[in-house]
């Protein structure tokens, strides 16, 4: 079923890559895979030096992947669970074993890409690893005629959050698919916050899959290939007993090494990511609230993009990023003073949001980010005269959901605004 609106993603990092369909399931613990890894990132680095030129010429880094080929010397590739920006994910047989593999293009910065994906899922393994996670099996390499590719090979998950609420009737998920989600998504994001001290920084709906009884894949196949309507029609007909897992780790970061001071989709951006004020584990929580709106009403809970659809002769065309700010203001009431003035310090080396959480950058990036830096001060410099000329009224959480839900809308404001209120955005 196709939505009512535009679904347009906007990739906030310049390494953001497909959501990829690893899962939890059985398999080699932190040690193999590490071990695996090191091989491989041995290879990947023997051949970048030796074999750049063909790297580069490699169709814009891609390659023509297809069903049934072998892939990494040991893969039977079976078809395309999905494809992203830098990567593509294939359901592949090892023996018996159905895995997913993550196949990177061939690209120096995206094999680097697909070291650090493999390094925070090894992480993951090493604490002891996480039902509602996926399981790591292997770093590879696969060469091509004149090229080679960086594959992180996981085990397999089902059809997204996503593509379940758009199967549905006006896109929502059913309430008690829509519990089990934000149930096991918030013990993915406690495993990876306390345990492991990973932010994840992609939460949405697209990265969040079913897992349980549509992972059978034996039972889904069809003409030699996967049947997804049967598989998305075994996860809806789960109800409360449905599970899911938070997949894509490939844009995730240490919360003491952070790889990019720009992190989520649009969609799901935490405040002081807009401002770039710095962020903490808090801004999953926001960009989870973010998702759990709209499986819940077949909407978005911020939607900035929408004043693009303005007539051009209208006098009031705020840039995307004003509209955002607006918008959470107009939601949750009046932006504090105290964080609108971070804006722009996470590029400067500081940004703390808790205490004793800094973002620090090397001197060349926060020189290149000068002019960024100089631009999210002025946004909220701005944003801010606006607010208090015009004094935004505040909708609320309850009432933006009893607008879409006839039912569960109390039970679900209860959940989605302390979510919000955690982030630094509003205790700053």
């Amino acid at each position: 079923m196709s939505r009512s609106r535009s679904r347009s993603r906007s990739r906030s990092r310049s390494r953001s890559s497909s959501s990829s369909s690893g899962g939890s399931s059985s398999s080699s613990g932190g040690g193999r895979a590490r071990e695996a890894g090191a091989r491989a990132a041995s290879a990947l680095g023997e051949q970048s030096q030796s074999e750049e030129s063909d790297v580069e010429e490699c169709e814009e880094g891609s390659h023509d992947l297809r069903s049934h080929m072998l892939l990494c010397g040991r893969y039977r590739s079976l078809g395309c669970l999905g494809r992203g920006a830098f990567a593509s994910v294939w359901l592949c047989r090892e023996g018996r074993d159905l895995v997913a593999l993550k196949v990177y293009q061939a690209v120096d910065r995206f094999q680097r890409y697909a070291q650090e994906e493999a390094e925070i899922l090894d992480t993951v393994a090493e604490q002891g690893g996480c039902p509602e996670l996926p399981e790591l099996h292997g770093l590879e390499a696969h060469h091509g005629l004149s090229c080679q590719h960086a594959c992180v090979c996981m085990s397999v998950m089902g059809p997204s959050a996503l593509s379940l609420a758009e199967r549905c009737h006006h896109n929502r998920l059913p309430f008690p698919l829509l519990w089990a989600a934000a149930r096991d998504v918030l013990k993915a994001l406690d495993f990876l916050h306390r345990t492991c001290s990973i932010i994840h920084t992609d939460v949405k709906p697209e990265n969040v899959l079913a897992t349980g009884p549509c992972t059978d894949l034996q039972s889904c196949r069809r003409f030699g290939g996967l049947d997804r309507a049967r598989q998305m029609d075994l996860a809806l007909g789960e109800g409360a007993r449905a599970t899911f897992g938070l997949a894509d780790l490939g844009n995730s970061c240490y919360r003491n090494r952070r790889l990019a001071l720009d992190i989520s989709t649009l969609e799901y951006k935490a405040v002081e990511v807009l401002i770039d004020a710095g962020y903490d584990t808090s801004a999953d929580l926001w960009s989870t609230a973010c998702t759990i709106y709209e499986l819940a009403t077949g909407r978005y809970l911020f939607d900035p993009r929408r004043m693009q659809a303005r007539p051009k002769d209208l006098k009031v065309r705020e840039p995307v990023a004003e509209e955002h700010l607006a918008q959470v203001a107009e939601l949750l009431g009046p932006l504090p003073r105290s964080l609108m003035s971070r804006a722009g310090a996470a590029a400067k080396g500081g940004g703390a949001v808790q205490p004793g959480i800094l973002i620090r950058q090397p001197d060349s990036i926060r020189h290149a980010l000068g002019d960024a830096t100089a631009a999210a001060a002025r946004r909220a410099d701005a944003f801010l005269a606006t607010a208090e000329a015009e004094e935004l009224p505040r909708c609320g959480v309850l009432q933006r959901l009893q607008e879409h839900l006839a039912e569960a809308a109390f039970p679900l404001a209860e959940l989605l605004e302390p979510m919000l209120q955690a982030t630094g955005a509003l205790n700053a």
